[in-house]
């Protein structure tokens, strides 16, 4: 009830990145697809399932550290018996996964974490949390993962001395973690991994990834599904509406457009420090941004990041949400629940 746990089959390595208008290379060494979580080498498969962070809090709005640490545990086991249980289209897909045993866990529901926790994504404070909170997981997520060795048997590739030598394991991993994973093994190659969630989230009601929501109230541009017509509406953030409706302070609310792409970058570059994997994130720019101011955020921060998504706001036409004032939330607030099926479903009512 506190997870959501989903499969992801990777990529396969296609290897001419300019006939596929979806793939990129990655400092010119591989193939990557636009979610830039996983790089992962030919026949490689990673399975995915991210915590909805959102739901581990307490009555006082304070982490649940004891409940978090269940789902950490239930995450790292349930993702590696799908390896055990999936069926792969090809012999050596199944090879490898086996021999690799790779997982990945990440988390959603980032934003709506501090929300409910009244401190804002572009503030200090929120760079001090999602450091502990990543640093717990990170931790946690690893004695998991040494656990099912004992258990299962550590994944059929570890080398014990290589692995504890390895870049993150020397730079992120305690050493008493390292000295279990030198006496007991691993069963996982790799176990953390910061996935955008763009479909699991909506699904689980909550923020997306470790990104900020989009906007808590904006404007959706779509074309009406039976005659194609350009049509409107106002979507307010479901978080926003709540806290509207209890008459609680939400000054702190605020969307990926007004946080400063410093802000961006310096809580990828935090959440990186714990991840042995890659993160999928998006540094928001301005239309006005230039190529200067470009340059000198990736030159400042990507020696710490193992990549980077950015996207300057109208490169690719007439965005179909625009952000709206703040102020103009309870002017909608009423008719959100009377529009949500009608514009939703083209007969007007959920046919799921």
């Amino acid at each position: 009830a506190n997870s959501l746990l989903t499969g992801d089959p990777g990529f396969i390595n296609l290897g001419n990145a300019e006939k596929y208008n979806n793939l990129y290379w990655c400092r010119n060494i591989c193939i990557s697809n636009p979610c830039a979580e996983q790089m992962l080498p030919s026949m490689s498969v990673c399975c995915l399932g991210s915590i909805v962070l959102s739901n581990h809090l307490n009555e006082n709005n304070e982490i649940d550290w004891n409940l978090l640490d269940d789902t950490i545990s239930l995450a790292v086991r349930f993702l590696d018996d799908v390896l055990e249980k999936n069926e792969f289209p090809f012999d050596e897909i199944q090879q490898i996964s086996q021999q690799e045993k790779r997982i990945g866990l990440g988390v959603m529901g980032l934003h709506d974490l501090l929300l409910k926790m009244g401190i804002k994504y572009s503030s200090k404070e929120a760079l001090g949390i999602i450091d502990k909170l990543m640093n717990f997981i990170k931790k946690k997520a690893y004695n998991a993962s040494i656990f099912l060795s004992v258990e299962k048997g550590q994944f059929p590739l570890l080398d014990r001395e290589k692995f504890i030598r390895s870049g993150f394991c020397k730079e992120s991993l305690t050493p008493s973690i390292r000295k279990k994973i030198l006496e007991y093994g691993i069963r996982n190659c790799c176990i953390l991994t910061s996935p955008p969630t763009g479909t699991t989230s909506i699904v689980a009601g909550t923020s997306s990834g470790i990104e900020p929501m989009f906007a808590p109230i904006y404007q959706r541009n779509y074309r009406a599904h039976n005659n194609g017509h350009l049509l409107c509406e106002v979507v307010v953030h479901p978080l926003l509406a709540r806290f509207m409706e209890q008459k609680l302070d939400y000054s702190h609310f605020e969307g990926a457009h007004e946080i400063i792409s410093e802000q961006h970058c310096k809580i990828q570059e935090v959440c990186q420090r714990h991840i042995d994997s890659s993160i999928s994130k998006t540094i928001n720019l301005p239309s006005t941004a230039t190529k200067k101011e470009l340059s000198k955020i990736i030159l400042k921060y990507i020696r710490n990041l193992k990549g980077i998504t950015i996207y300057k706001d109208g490169t690719k036409g007439k965005s179909p949400l625009v952000p709206l004032p703040l102020s103009e939330a309870k002017k909608y607030l009423g008719q959100m629940k009377e529009e949500a099926a009608v514009n939703d479903c083209p007969n007007g009512t959920c046919d799921i």
